[in-house]
């Protein structure tokens, strides 16, 4: 076998060298030789053609026997080929029409022609050569119909196309893709040739049909080549039918040609348009030789298909031809020609909308088709990968698929479970569920539902697994029930684990206040059928903040732990102890006979309580304030016994700690009014609620009054006065002393400069400051702030501080009573004498006045200690260069009393009551006025 027939045989695939043998071989081998030669002679006759060698008369002569030898040829492979055994019916009788048809082509292309041309001089029309001619035309038309579908079978194709989507939407992209090459090609068919062939032979009808039938009937072979170009008779044979439908095209370029430059009258034979006559045989025989070999030695390789891509876009060549020609012509007359390609435009604008929405549904139909096959991939590779179990159980649940993943949960290989019913690996307990779950299941087709089961590994044990089913039944690719079980022990074991983080105490292991109130809800039920009372006790530790604080927070988590043991001890079993947070414990007794029996076991709990306990090397008391609750007496529900028992508890704790206290009605009534007041203080500032009084301040040297302190005051619409004994506790209890204290500082600066602009020469104005308003951040820069606001000189305002509050943060105290300081304001310790504060630290304080409690100056003239204490104050205020002042004088014998020791200053109802701003004023003014007349 020579090398060049080893490479026409790759060119069909490497299976045809295993099927050939020599005697195929040397015959394939010939007719290469055959196209190799027809390819020179070609080549050389092409270029004869366009170097216009020999004369005229020479050179016609040549050009009309110079398709003798390729026709011969070209007959000859088709002949071979055509009736070769090895072909299929329907490709022979293709083969064999299109035999017939070369022949006949042959015969008026190679012999009628120069007889005419040569012996006669002369080409009448029509004569035997256009018969000759005319004749190939159908005969390729219905060759090429042969290739891609029998006759018989057309219509039947397009109706089975109907059927399915893909089937209809190629019909339809094949049909518009010819549409488009047809009138792409013959607009310029219909303006170079038919019109202007119709115009030069309107008087002769033989004459105008014989030239119509050049330009025309190529159309019909266009349409043919377009059949085996677009569709194809199968991938085997591509190669081959691509190449005789290229030479047909070729063929036809060519019959266009020529009958365009005879209608020029400038066609002469030996032109350049005779070789493509020669290259179109050159194709046909390049066809009928691989056909040839390709049957020859058996090949089902698949055909390459070497021309696909220039055969897809034929559509957009003849959109472009047919656009340009209507273009390179919009000079010419509108109504003819320029008509006829406007219509030609607007046809093959149409069909390109179609031809576009097809191909968007076709997009749309692969891109679906792509997403199902990759979305069955990646439900494969999931199968295969996941670490959930998949498994398939045909109607009567026996295993018919299982995924790997059963291998790491249950430790089976998946072949084993094979044809293995799925109740056997269900746990004895859950089989009957399973089969019920099951049922369930198949009942609905589509059908989803969930369970959660045990199932049995390997080993023995048995693993919580939770399953969704799906009935697939109908599903033609499952047929079955879809079982997809996750391992959800661990998940289990977390629930279980914040069960008891929900209803248990993580520290005492006690019962929460969740839990507790569902336990008292169910109690209560129970009591309102039975009628019998249920107690609820609310127990508080006294001072546990100052073991805490102290010993630290590890200890007191140990004396909370020993707590909650003493009080399970010393309860009932049907009895529950819960701890609600921090120190704070509850216990519920139900089915008690009466209320008393709950003050029985509050004693109880007190006595053991009680007993010293042992905290890091410490040993430490501990005492229980409790409150008690009982239904139906103190509420109905477990909300309002709960408030109820922690009212009690807190009575408890004001009347002395380690009591217990029954709820009273009256208890209730108390914490509405202080929720009431709560309510309207926070509304108090801008409903302007607040009022300032001043109480007068005497210097006893002098005689005059020397200052005012400023006492705030509130009426509201709802509760009237209220006294400033319980305004200020509530306001600080709360948090609202700040907003409060900040309106008092400015209402008082703002007060005293009124009467120092109105001429009262008023030397002092006093304000209090509570211990919250002092350790706010910025509250010096806010004193600055208000006295730059207001206008009064810092000197004149005089803040007073409660003793208790050097205590808390002696350092923090002394920096920002220095900050003050600075600013000029003087600065007074009110109630001096009732905290503990060190003479050496209050040496340091830049303080100006001591203000001596009403405690020590009420009874001085009947209490030694008092007198003694009043005494000494002065005397170390005076050594200190402090002055002081004396609050509650209420009588001239306190008043000689502190004469006598030398008291720079009093204040109290001996003096005056504390007045509004309008008796103040009318006071001052008075006493100035008395001044200036003595």
């Amino acid at each position: 076998m020579t090398l060049a027939t080893r490479i026409r045989l790759d060119m069909i695939g490497p299976s045809a060298l295993l099927l050939t043998d020599s005697a195929t071989a040397s015959a394939t081998d010939r007719g290469w030789w055959v196209v190799r030669g027809a390819a020179a002679y070609v080549a050389l006759f092409f270029l004869w053609t366009e170097f216009h060698w020999g004369s005229e008369q020479y050179r016609a002569l040549i050009a009309d026997l110079a398709f003798l030898p390729l026709k011969i040829a070209l007959v000859v492979l088709f002949w071979r080929t055509a009736f070769h055994p090895a072909l299929p019916p329907r490709l022979r009788w293709g083969w064999q029409v299109l035999t017939l048809t070369m022949l006949c082509y042959g015969i008026a292309n190679a012999v009628l022609w120069p007889y005419y041309e040569l012996v006669q001089a002369q080409q009448p029309y029509p004569s035997w050569t256009d018969g000759g001619y005319a004749d190939h035309y159908p005969y390729v038309l219905y060759g090429f119909i042969l290739f891609t579908v029998h006759p018989s079978l057309l219509l039947g194709l397009i109706l089975v196309a109907e059927f399915h989507e893909k089937g209809r939407l190629a019909w339809l992209k094949l049909c518009l893709d010819a549409g488009i090459v047809l009138v792409g090609a013959g607009a310029p068919v219909w303006y170079f040739l038919v019109r202007p062939i119709a115009e030069a032979y309107r008087y002769d009808l033989s004459e105008t049909l014989v030239f119509l039938a050049y330009p025309v009937s190529p159309l019909l072979l266009l349409f043919g080549a377009l059949m085996v170009l677009l569709i194809g008779s199968g991938p085997r044979n591509k190669m081959s039918l691509q190449s005789v439908a290229l030479g047909v095209l070729v063929l036809c370029a060519g019959e266009m040609a020529f009958t365009y430059q005879t209608l020029q009258n400038d066609y002469r034979s030996g032109d350049p348009v005779d070789a493509l006559y020669a290259v179109a045989d050159l194709l046909l025989m390049i066809g009928a030789q691989l056909e040839y070999v390709r049957v020859s030695v058996g090949s089902s390789e698949v055909s390459p298909n070497r021309f696909g891509d220039f055969f897809k876009i034929l559509p957009y060549l003849a959109v472009m031809l047919a656009y340009g020609l209507l273009l390179g012509t919009v000079g010419d007359d509108w109504r003819e020609p320029l008509s006829g390609l406007i219509v030609a435009a607007v046809v093959l604008t149409t069909l390109l909308l179609g031809r576009q929405f097809i191909a968007n549904r076709e997009n749309l139909r692969l891109r679906a088709e792509q997403d199902q096959h990759e979305s069955e991939a990646r439900f494969a590779a999931l199968v295969r990968k996941s670490s959930d179990l998949v498994t398939i159980a045909d109607p009567y649940g026996v295993i018919q698929f299982v995924s790997p993943a059963v291998q790491n949960m249950l430790g089976y290989e998946p072949d084993s479970l094979h044809q293995t019913p799925l109740l056997a690996l269900l746990h004895p307990e859950d089989q009957h569920r399973g089969r019920d779950f099951f049922r369930d299941t198949l009942r609905d087709a589509g059908a989803t539902a969930a369970i959660e089961w045990r199932m049995r590994c390997r080993d023995g044990s048995w693993l919580h697994v939770e399953t969704v089913a799906s009935n697939l039944r109908s599903d033609p690719l499952v047929q079955g029930i879809v079982l997809n079980s996750r391992n959800v022990s661990e998940r289990r074991a977390l629930e279980e684990q914040l069960r008891q983080l929900a209803f248990q105490d993580s520290l005492t292991r006690l019962a929460n206040r969740v839990l507790f109130r569902d336990r008292v809800q169910h109690a209560l039920e129970r009591a309102q059928r039975s009628g019998q009372p249920v107690a609820v006790m609310f127990l508080d530790l006294d001072n546990f903040k100052t073991i805490n604080d102290s010993l630290g927070h590890g200890e007191g988590d140990r004396l909370l732990v020993a707590t909650a043991r003493q009080l399970v001890r010393h309860t009932r079993a049907s009895d529950t102890v819960a701890r609600l947070g921090g120190d704070e414990f509850t216990l519920l007794l139900p089915e008690i006979k009466r209320s008393e029996d709950a003050a029985i076991v509050a004693e109880r709990i007190q006595a053991n309580l009680s007993q010293p306990l042992n905290l890091g090397g410490h040993e430490v008391f501990v005492t229980p304030s409790i409150g008690i609750a009982v239904f139906p007496k103190d509420g109905e529900d477990a909300e309002t016994l709960l408030k109820n028992a922690d009212m009690a508890m807190y009575l408890a704790k004001r009347q002395g700690r380690n009591l217990y206290r029954f709820y009273d009605a009256t208890l209730n009534e108390a914490a509405i009014k202080r929720l009431t007041m709560e309510n309207q203080l926070r509304k108090a500032i801008e409903r302007n609620e607040l009022s300032l009084h001043y109480q007068p301040q005497l210097d006893l040297p002098r005689s005059c009054i020397c200052g005012v302190e400023a006492l705030v005051r509130w009426t509201n619409e709802l509760l009237g006065t209220v006294s400033p004994a319980e305004l200020i506790p509530l306001a600080e209890e709360t948090g609202l002393i700040v907003p409060i204290g900040e309106w008092v500082l400015r209402a008082a600066c703002r007060q005293a400069k009124a009467w120092r602009v109105a001429g009262i020469g008023l030397e002092r104005i006093a304000v209090n400051i509570s211990v919250l308003q002092f350790v706010q951040p910025g509250f010096t820069g806010l004193v600055a702030q208000i006295l730059t606001e207001t206008g009064l000189e810092p000197e004149v305002l005089e803040l007073e501080i409660t003793e208790s509050l050097l205590m808390k943060d002696p350092e923090g105290a002394l920096h920002t009573l220095r900050t003050l300081k600075s600013l000029g304001v003087q600065l007074a310790i009110d109630d001096f004498g009732t905290g503990y504060s060190s003479l050496s630290r209050l040496k340091q304080l830049p303080l100006d006045r001591l203000k001596i409690d009403k405690v020590f100056v009420r009874d001085v003239n009947s209490q030694p200690n008092d007198a003694a204490i009043a005494t000494a104050v002065i005397a170390m205020a005076g050594s200190m260069g402090l002055r002081v002042i004396a609050e509650g004088v209420e009588n001239e014998a306190q008043l000689r009393f502190l004469e006598s020791k030398h008291c720079n200053e009093i204040q109290g109802y001996y003096l005056s009551r504390p007045l509004p701003t309008a008796e103040m004023t009318a006071m001052l003014r008075e006493l100035r006025a008395g001044d200036g007349d003595g």
